[in-house]
């Protein structure tokens, strides 16, 4: 009894001492949420590297997830400082923009979310969908070619791309830094573009500066001045899907550039 008693009392200063001294170490809340931060490495997929090529009017976009976010809001404009919608939610890390038509232009951010609320949004990316070859000018001629060409308008950080279904013919495609149909300069020239192609069937001919080859794509070092290239898609194991990739290298400034495209 006497040790009991001894205990009780032992017990008793313990808990003078927690109660003189508050209870909040004993009941300490855990610190509130917050947001995430943005998500990083917001960009536009080549489409010669996912599951694009020969889908037109799609944009496919990837980002890296940010910690502790619970989601992605998708926003998306018609110009780069327009008014922008959100169009996708998603818990991923990617979304294809669909049924947008050939060669459309659109302007996207993203921004992360969780239970504390949203980050603050993204960069402004832009991405345009892939021409067909309607929307290419139409040449005549041999190598290096003549006739009509699309003049095309080119946004710093921007890159067009042209699908080609090369089944039953040869083909051909010509570009150039101004107006071939009206043999002008145009305003405001793109001097360095890069313009190369890829055949689906083999991932080795991605940007390479091409000219005619008699047995398929036959990359042609001393091309790199030139501004045309054509393919002789008779043997069967060069059919398919081609990629004509535009790339600007004027990363503050935009430019123009025409290109056209033959059939034979």
């Amino acid at each position: 009894m006497k040790n009991l008693t001894k205990l009780f009392g032992i017990i008793a200063v313990v808990a003078m001492i927690i109660f003189s001294m508050g209870c909040d170490f004993l009941f300490e809340e855990p610190p509130p949420p917050t947001p995430p931060p943005t998500p990083t490495s917001f960009r536009v997929v080549d489409p010669m590297n996912s599951s694009s090529i020969g889908v037109f009017g799609a944009i496919h976009l990837q980002w890296s997830g940010s910690s502790s976010a619970d989601g992605y809001r998708i926003l998306r404009s018609n110009t780069a400082t327009g008014s922008y919608t959100q169009i996708h939610q998603t818990t991923g890390t990617s979304y294809q923009d669909t049924s947008l038509g050939d060669g459309t232009r659109r302007f996207y951010k993203i921004k992360a979310y969780n239970s504390a609320g949203e980050s603050a949004e993204s960069a402004v990316i832009v991405g345009t969908t892939a021409f067909s070859t309607t929307a290419m000018g139409s040449l005549s001629g041999n190598v290096p070619f003549s006739g009509s060409f699309t003049r095309r308008d080119l946004l710093a950080g921007e890159t067009h791309y042209y699908f080609i279904n090369a089944t039953n013919n040869n083909f051909g495609v010509a570009w150039g830094d101004y107006d071939r149909t009206s043999n002008t300069n145009l305003v405001t020239p793109y001097a360095d573009i890069e313009v190369g192609i890829r055949f689906d069937g083999d991932a080795s001919y991605v940007y390479e500066m091409c000219d005619w080859g008699s047995n398929g794509p036959t990359k042609n070092s001393s091309a790199a001045s030139r501004n045309y290239f054509a393919f002789d898609t008779s043997p069967s194991q060069y059919k398919g899907w081609y990629t004509v990739v535009v790339k600007g290298y004027v990363a503050s400034s935009a430019g123009n550039y025409s290109i056209g495209y033959r059939l034979w």
